[in-house]
Parts: C-alpha cells; sequence; structure tokens
C-alpha cells in the first residue's frame, strides 16, 4: 500500500506575551525566544529586569505545545521537529511577521531592536532575523548556537557591525565542545563580532547575567 501526502494551510490561534506598554515612548524592543519545552510566559520572569517604561519585550510562543511527561500535567511547546521541517519554519516566521504588524509596524518614532534566543529559541531567532525588517542593534544567543542551514554570507552582511553575543553557562551540559568549536569558527569565517559571555551556572536565563547585557 502506497500513501500519498497532502499539505493544507490552515488558520489556527497563536500566543505570544508582552512586557511594557506599547507606544511612542519605547524606545528598545526585545524579541525573547524561549527554549524547547517552555511557555513563552514561565519564559518572561527573569526578563522583568528590563522593564523599564521604556522598554516593550515580546515572547512568542511556539506553535507546536505537548505535555512534558506521560501526557499530563505540565506543559511546553517547541518550534519545530524534524517532520515537514521546512513548512514548520514557513509558519512560525509568518506568525512573527503577524506579531511585528500588530505591534509596531506602523511606527513612526526611532527604536532599538536587541534579538535574543535561548537553547532551541537560538535557530529561531537568527531565522527571524534573516525575514525581519530591522537590523537589530545587538543579537544573544543564549545557551544555543547558530542554526546548520543558516544563510551565513547575508546573515553576515546583515549584521555588519552588529554584536552578536554568545552566552553560556559553564556547567551547560547541552552545548558539546564540538558544537562550541564549530560556532566560534563560524564567527572567524564570516566576521561576526562575536562577544562571548560566560558565567557559572547551567542550561537557564539569570537575571543577574542578562542586566549585565542591557
Amino acid at each position: 500500500m502506497q500513501y500519498e501526502m497532502h499539505t493544507l494551510g490552515v488558520t489556527r490561534t497563536a500566543r505570544f506575551y508582552t512586557l511594557g506598554h506599547a507606544g511612542a515612548h519605547i524606545r528598545r524592543i526585545w524579541w525573547c525566544f524561549h527554549g524547547y519545552g517552555q511557555l513563552a510566559a514561565d519564559f518572561l520572569t527573569p526578563f522583568s529586569c528590563l522593564d523599564d517604561g521604556q522598554t516593550l519585550l515580546i515572547a512568542p510562543e511556539g506553535l507546536s505545545r505537548f505535555y512534558l511527561k506521560s501526557g499530563v500535567g505540565q506543559v511546553g511547546a517547541s518550534w519545530m521537529t524534524k517532520e515537514m521541517r521546512e513548512a514548520e519554519i514557513a509558519d512560525y516566521l509568518n506568525y512573527f511577521r503577524k506579531i511585528e504588524q500588530e505591534v509596531y509596524a506602523s511606527w513612526e518614532h526611532p527604536f532599538e531592536m536587541h534579538l535574543l534566543g535561548f537553547s532551541q529559541g537560538c535557530a529561531t531567532v537568527c531565522r527571524w532575523l534573516l525575514h525581519s525588517r530591522f537590523t537589530p542593534s545587538k543579537l544573544i544567543l543564549w545557551g544555543g548556537v547558530f542554526p546548520h542551514d543558516w544563510d551565513f554570507e547575508k546573515a553576515a552582511e546583515r549584521l555588519r557591525g552588529v554584536p552578536v553575543y554568545f552566552v553560556l553557562g559553564k556547567e551547560d551540559r547541552f552545548i558539546t565542545p564540538e558544537q562550541l568549536l564549530s560556532f566560534i569558527d563560524m564567527h572567524k569565517k564570516y566576521g561576526f563580532d562575536m562577544k562571548p559571555l560566560f558565567y557559572e551556572g547551567g542550561h537557564e536565563v539569570k537575571e543577574s547575567v542578562l542586566a549585565t547585557l542591557v
């Protein structure tokens, strides 16, 4: 028996969170992308130190949610899997564009854009970088690295003169030495302005470390 696969675009309800109130008083926007198995609201908790009245934080949530254990209890979200990979990437990039249009696309006053991805969110924020209309003031990759299929030449052009912070806990067990070496090699090859930041701790966003990146 041979099955035939079909695809169909559908409309669904996505969820994102903000911290701060959108308006002409905003001078900085932070896009914050959570890691695998997290929810956006929980992920935003340590970012409260950035809420200074002139900063707006935007935390989208992965479109795929699931129970973390045994089909019951705590729920987490994911940005994508290997199944229908390209379609899932296209779906979430379209979702981010809709957030942009909803929140600040019509603004005429100047503001800075900061992009931060944590863990699985690092690949997500890198892809969003190449599809957004703004060049960021900084890119922060926390506990994760570039996606292997990224358009590095295009990214190098977009990130010319933009600091790229690589933040990693010294006890982070999810980044292998091989990944770290490959990551550093890519920085050197394409001339990214790499700024490493290592801290005592594991695979987590720490408010004390985040505060140093403001």
